[in-house]
């Protein structure tokens, strides 16, 4: 029970004791000591929970609304959340005082965890954060003797939510940092630079120390910390971002021994933008470094899912490697080529299907032994090359062989890896919005009638990226459906050229290439069915459904005919 609970409970009882004379004047006495002593234990309660904002250094604080998660949502009052070091404890920690009563409502630790402290937005809204952890007072507070709480925080505007994540996000980087990075994987360490930053227009001399790239054990992303000997606080911590700003590493001007770069540092109680410059003792440590440097700003992009890259070609097709003498079947996916919308670099990734991990990724470059596409003997659909492949940690030179189920197909793969050699950056002005040359993206749910847990999404893009979504009975589909009548490619969607208006209902268009033919049903009052001439494109909407293939034998009897499969399209725009 609460303490407020508790006290009116144990008043109630004594009242009762002495209505009743059922028990002795000793009992009474003991009831009433027991009120009083709850009452002295809730006001230290109130005051160690009052620690954090009174004693301690306070990082963060704004006006909002909390809900706390107890069999269904309920508000549990207004007041001020903060985030703030409880005296001389490195952890920060976010605590909620009620705005009436000042007591405190939430008070926990922000961590790095995997379902802990990861905010999300409730329910869809822009000004409301949801999140779990494990609160100080949870245990006390909970009739299931559960440590974990729900919270949900709702601030008047959406600009002052997006403002207490970036602070709650930084609570978690100097809690780590308190941590010493437990969990996270060493990617390079260096005893021998000397580091310096900028203040105003002055450089100024850090200190020697050990330089150290990490690789962030749970997000994968990369960062770089800089400790001078003798001391063990870190003076640098910061994240290798792919920014036009910020991680470009530059020659000193007066050092080839000298690297340059600007980054947001993390290391303080407040992010900042600092210019750094480190300092070798020869011009060779100072190349591996570099190398280093810009191997762990690559693990950053493929951990962030390369957001400053957009699709040139997308195909679906079947993976091989080379190894041990042999070639290894890595199974079906979707191979893409991305170009860099600043750099205009190029790169191959294939994921297979329903995996996360990338089984190919690398840079296609102009190279006389790398990506070099050669046919295979054995087969006119397959493309074999060598590149030095980034899908882990360590770079390694692989060889690739590439399936697509069709020598046109083969051909159209080969002229796309071709240009893609030639660097050409698609932002041609600095703070360009992506978006402008990526084109409206439009997102594509397939469900089917024959397997209720089939569910599978893609991307249909405008813009410079056109791509197919193939429905048939060849493996290298994006729709694999094996039932008798289906085709090889039984349908071709696109994206409909009325949803490249960003206000328009998205819209794709179907294109019928089969042989036994499909049927389209629209929804709604007005939808109907209809077939689908073979050859011709018809546009569809969300909730359509396609019955595939279409019963093209009625005179013969229902056991007879063809199985058929219903696809059901759900279609949305991608924020």
């Amino acid at each position: 029970r609460r303490p407020s609970a508790g006290r009116s409970g144990v008043a109630l009882a004594a009242g009762r004791c002495l209505n009743s004379g059922a028990v002795s004047s000793f009992a009474c006495f003991v009831a009433l000591e027991l009120l009083a002593l709850l009452a002295v234990l809730s006001s230290l309660r109130r005051m160690a929970a009052s620690t954090v904002s009174g004693a301690g250094r306070q990082l963060y604080a704004e006006k909002a609304k909390l809900f706390l998660f107890e069999d269904g949502w309920r508000e549990a009052g207004r007041g001020v959340a903060r985030l703030a070091r409880s005296g001389e404890a490195p952890d920060v920690r976010f605590e909620f005082q009620h705005a009436a009563t000042s007591a405190i409502l939430a008070n926990h630790t922000v961590v790095d965890h995997v379902t802990q402290c990861n905010l999300r937005a409730n329910a869809g809204a822009e000004d409301c954060w949801a999140w779990v952890a494990v609160d100080s007072f949870a245990a006390a507070e909970s009739q299931s003797g559960s440590l974990e709480r729900h919270f949900a925080l709702k601030f008047s505007t959406p600009a002052l939510a997006v403002r207490f994540k970036e602070a709650f996000d930084h609570a978690k980087e100097l809690n780590r940092i308190s941590e010493g990075h437990s969990g996270d994987h060493l990617l390079y360490a260096t005893q021998h630079g000397r580091l310096y930053t900028l203040s105003n227009t002055t450089w100024i001399t850090v200190g020697d120390g050990m330089a150290k790239l990490l690789r962030h054990g749970r997000t994968g992303r990369a960062r770089f910390i800089f400790t001078p000997h003798g001391r063990s606080r870190l003076v640098a911590c910061h994240y290798l971002i792919d920014d036009e700003k910020c991680c470009n590493l530059k020659a000193n001007k007066n050092d080839r021994r000298c690297w340059n770069w600007t980054a947001v540092e993390l290391s303080q109680d407040t992010p900042r933008v600092t210019a750094y410059a480190l300092r070798f003792r020869e011009v060779t440590l100072a190349a591996i470094f570099r190398e280093a440097f810009m191997q762990a700003r690559e693990l950053t992009r493929k951990a962030e899912g390369f957001p400053l890259e957009a699709d040139i070609h997308a195909q679906r097709a079947l993976l091989c490697r080379f190894s041990d003498e042999a070639w290894l079947t890595m199974g079906y996916g979707e191979a893409r080529i991305m170009r860099h919308l600043r750099e205009g670099f190029s790169r191959l990734t294939f994921r297979r299907d329903e995996a996360e991990e990338l089984a190919a990724n690398h840079l296609i470059v102009e190279h006389p032994e790398h990506c070099v596409l050669k046919p295979n003997l054995a087969s006119e659909d397959c493309w074999v090359w060598r590149a030095q492949d980034m899908s882990s940690d360590e770079p390694k030179v692989e060889r690739f062989a590439l399936r697509f189920g069709s020598v046109a197909r083969s051909r159209e793969f080969e002229r796309a890896f071709n240009e893609a050699k030639t660097p050409r950056p698609l932002l041609l002005s600095p703070g360009r919005d992506p978006a402008e040359l990526i084109g409206p993206e439009v997102g594509v749910t397939v469900t089917r009638s024959d397997d209720p847990s089939y569910r599978r999404r893609f991307v249909l893009r405008s813009g410079f990226c056109h791509r197919t979504i193939r429905i048939g009975r060849a493996h290298a589909n994006e729709v694999v459906l094996t039932q008798t009548g289906v085709s090889t490619v039984h349908i071709e969607m696109t994206l409909h050229k009325s949803s490249e208006s960003p206000i328009a209902p998205p819209l794709v268009s179907l294109r019928d290439v089969s042989t036994n033919g499909s049927l389209l049903k629209l929804p709604g009052a007005q939808g109907g069915e209809r077939v689908l001439r073979k050859d011709v494109c018809t546009e569809a909407g969300d909730g359509a459904m396609l019955v595939v293939p279409m019963l093209t034998k009625p005179g013969e009897r229902e056991s007879q005919q063809p199985a058929q499969v219903w696809l059901t399209l759900s279609l949305d725009r991608v924020a």
